[in-house]
């Protein structure tokens, strides 16, 4: 794999969530633009990306696989659900769903593929409320950690409130999962440097913590570079994951989030905070560390 950004989106299509019927992002115009995106980032030396939208929002199978074969670069898919706050949750979650359920499902999906289609996930996805984690959100988690003890896969939060990450934590642990192979979700999204108590403490549960905004409104460079720095000091440099969260194509999202989310840039990692960690001290093992041997072990498959 090499280098991974492990939270990225290839396509976001909000169709499902204004509750259109959409037809999957697949025309030659789609396809070129997120091409000449990745290809961008394949020449800064990444190896490969993670894209996070599941099968709600994110690219069809197809697209998948057309972007893979003329990139030449690592793509690994996602299978999940996101926020009920932002997002219909689908039928499969909803009640009378119960955890067990919910593993069915993500096992049957890390079988046979998105819808079925034998593109399969490496991943497996899922988004709380800024306000308090939903039924729903919660059955979802306790059934992602049931499925990742049958499948081996990787598991990775999304939140954009921090204060919900414990919460998460507490479910995944008391449902079992693999605390060592969970990714929290947007850390620095709607916090910052001032909450290196709880980011410590978070890290000091087992999971790793992604710094995945790099280069959106969320946070500026040096914001980032604080929060790494801080918990690099901490010695949590082997639980810190970094991407971008960066969008190369999009229908439907205008006017929800700004533009600079939309930019479809995987390069600022390489071209902005890295040089700023290496400009304070930070050697080449632990940035290897933080860019390929962490996103390795979320993504390695160990049932």
């Amino acid at each position: 794999l090499g280098w991974m950004l492990p939270h990225e989106h290839l396509v976001v299509d909000w169709s499902y969530a204004l509750r259109r019927e959409g037809r999957p992002v697949e025309a030659a115009s789609a396809v070129e633009r997120v091409v000449s995106f990745v290809q961008a980032a394949a020449r800064v030396g990444v190896g490969g990306l993670v894209d996070a939208g599941m099968e709600i929002y994110g690219p069809s199978p197809c697209l998948l696989m057309l972007v893979a074969r003329q990139t030449g670069i690592q793509l690994v898919a996602s299978s999940g659900m996101f926020e009920t706050d932002q997002i219909p949750p689908p039928s499969w979650a909803c009640p009378p769903a119960s955890p067990a359920s919910a593993a069915e499902h993500f096992v049957w999906v890390a079988r046979n593929g998105l819808s079925g289609s034998g593109v399969k996930p490496g991943i497996i996805k899922v988004g709380t409320s800024p306000r308090a984690i939903t039924e729903i959100e919660e059955t979802c988690l306790r059934g992602a950690a049931e499925a990742q003890k049958i499948t081996g896969l990787g598991l990775m939060t999304h939140s954009r409130n921090p204060s919900t990450a414990e919460r998460q934590i507490d479910i995944l642990e008391d449902a079992g999962a693999d605390l060592r192979r969970v990714s929290i979700g947007h850390i620095g999204w709607m916090s910052g440097s001032e909450d290196s108590a709880r980011n410590r403490r978070l890290a000091r549960r087992g999971v790793m913590l992604a710094l995945d905004c790099v280069g959106s409104p969320a946070r500026s460079d040096e914001e980032y570079l604080a929060i790494a720095l801080d918990l690099i000091e901490a010695g949590h440099a082997s639980q810190i994951l970094l991407s971008h969260d960066a969008v190369a194509y999009v229908r439907g999202l205008q006017g929800v989030y700004e533009r600079e989310w939309f930019l479809g840039d995987f390069t600022p990692l390489h071209d902005r905070l890295l040089p700023l960690l290496r400009d304070h001290g930070i050697d080449e093992a632990t940035i290897r560390q933080m860019t390929v041997d962490n996103p390795h072990r979320l993504l390695t498959i160990n049932p």
